[in-house]
């Protein structure tokens, strides 16, 4: 059976880009009681519009991941998880290139809040939408 990977990678992607820095504003404004900040949007578009360019790779990457383990999955909480455990790793390893981050050992408060708002932004988007089958094919007559 095929199914709709793209979609899928898709929705998570756009998910991620968008519902991550959402977070992270909402944290910001929790953290430092801000209100009527002017920049605040300009942030929230910039962070939005950097995040889509960094995580491309990992998008490309979690599609090929999804291409293999779709098809293959028996068990479908087996396959949320592994996505999930992808998922993670894939937001993970761009904040370790780029800052040399560790999220235990470093102390890099960006880089700590911004993993911190995407990581259960992509987990939730896996768990969330559901990986749809194309439907079947009629035969011609």
């Amino acid at each position: 059976m095929k199914y709709r990977v793209a979609n899928y990678v898709i929705k998570n992607w756009l998910t991620s880009v968008i519902a991550g820095p959402m977070l992270l504003v909402v944290i910001a404004l929790i953290q430092h009681n801000v209100t009527d900040d002017p920049f605040a949007i300009t942030e929230f578009l910039t962070i939005i519009l950097m995040g889509s360019i960094f995580s491309l790779p990992s998008m490309v990457i979690f599609y090929l991941a999804c291409r293999l383990a779709i098809p293959n999955a028996r068990n479908k909480i087996f396959l949320k998880g592994l996505l999930s455990v992808i998922g993670v790793l894939l937001v993970y390893i761009p904040f370790f290139i780029i800052d040399d981050f560790h999220p235990l050992l470093n102390i890099d408060q960006l880089s700590r809040l911004l993993f911190i708002t995407y990581a259960p932004v992509i987990i939730a988007a896996i768990w969330l939408y559901k990986i749809k089958p194309y439907p079947p094919e009629v035969p011609r007559s």
